[in-house]
């Protein structure tokens, strides 16, 4: 994958500096700390505009001197960036702190759309160039406000398949936003395009499903087509509650409509990748109808009594969700 920096969008010297800290989280920045910051990387920089840029004065000798033998190119043109390295760049900058320049106010319009309202802060991150040639674009989640400028964490990448112009997701340090929340605020715009999410929280719904046919109490166990056995859950849609996300996800897996109990709400938090966290939301409920399996996703549905459906589910979490089922279920008699 590969860095563009472009010179001639910079000011003074900090916006290249900052352009390199915000990928490479260097507290302080020298001249020989880009020899680690990009092996350690694996990342080839491009540096637009070097050769005219007076940006550095006479230390724009010692840059070039200083960057020769690293994994650096000085040049005018930029090849187009592949969707793939598209992708590295976005999960590259997820959890990074960046400052984001503000040309679309909250409560303004799009200067070529009189009919695009923008109900949040829009911007660009300064000298950073995206998989589209120009400045990388943002949107800046958590403030209710109209601002010139926000420094904040990159919560989330939208890469559009449509488009060369992904987005990212600026929010305040301390916010929680998941898939289902962003996709909700930046609707406005992405509605016209085709994209997928990644942020630094995900959220899903689902349920532990049971029947009393036969005077006996069976569990409702999904083996999916990747191996694994659990309950049915997916993640949460815009504009979605998580009761409702549960009860559409086991519509879609089994075709069953379930009735739930919203007095039981169990999550589970784990690390999705290596940054990325995952919470899941289970509740308890019957279901009923017929079973249709999606097939795309779902290889098996079972109806297993508690004890053979424990050893059933792969993973302990499941475990301890259906011991927390069962016990709720007992001292409830139901």
């Amino acid at each position: 994958m590969f860095i563009c920096i472009d010179l001639t969008k910079c000011t003074e010297p900090k916006d290249f500096f900052s352009a390199l800290t915000c990928f490479f989280e260097l507290k302080s920045f020298t001249f020989s700390a880009v020899d680690d910051a990009l092996t350690c990387n694996g990342a080839k920089l491009y540096i637009r505009g070097m050769a005219d840029c007076n940006l550095f004065g006479n230390c724009n000798i010692d840059l070039k001197r200083s960057l020769r033998s690293q994994n650096v190119v000085y040049s005018g043109e930029i090849p187009e960036m592949s969707m793939a390295d598209r992708r590295k760049l976005g999960h590259l900058a997820l959890g990074k702190t960046v400052t984001v320049f503000t040309d679309r106010p909250l409560g303004t319009y799009h200067p070529e759309k009189s009919n695009m309202y923008y109900p949040i802060n829009y911007g660009y991150v300064k000298s950073l160039i995206g998989g589209d040639g120009e400045e990388q674009d943002a949107y800046i989640l958590g403030v209710d406000t109209p601002v010139d400028s926000f420094q904040g964490v990159v919560y989330a990448v939208i890469y559009r398949s449509d488009d060369s112009e992904d987005k990212w997701v600026v929010a305040p340090k301390d916010a929680v936003l998941d898939q289902a929340e962003i996709a909700d605020a930046v609707h406005f715009q992405e509605q016209f395009h085709f994209g997928k999410i990644e942020c630094l929280y995900e959220k899903s719904a689902g349920a532990i499903l049971f029947s009393t046919e036969s005077n006996e109490r069976r569990y409702l166990i999904i083996r999916a087509k990747k191996g694994h056995c659990g309950f049915p859950k997916g993640h949460l849609e815009r504009g979605e509650s998580e009761l409702c996300a549960a009860i559409r996800e086991i519509r879609e897996e089994t075709g069953l409509s379930a009735k739930l109990y919203p007095d039981f709400r169990l999550s589970v938090k784990y690390p999705l990748n290596d940054k990325a966290m995952k919470e899941s939301v289970y509740f308890l409920g019957t279901f009923s109808g017929d079973i249709a399996m999606q097939e795309a996703e779902v290889a098996e549905i079972m109806l297993l009594p508690y004890e053979q459906a424990l050893k059933t589910v792969s993973f302990e979490n499941d475990r301890e969700l259906l011991r927390e089922a069962e016990s709720f279920l007992l001292k409830n008699n139901i």
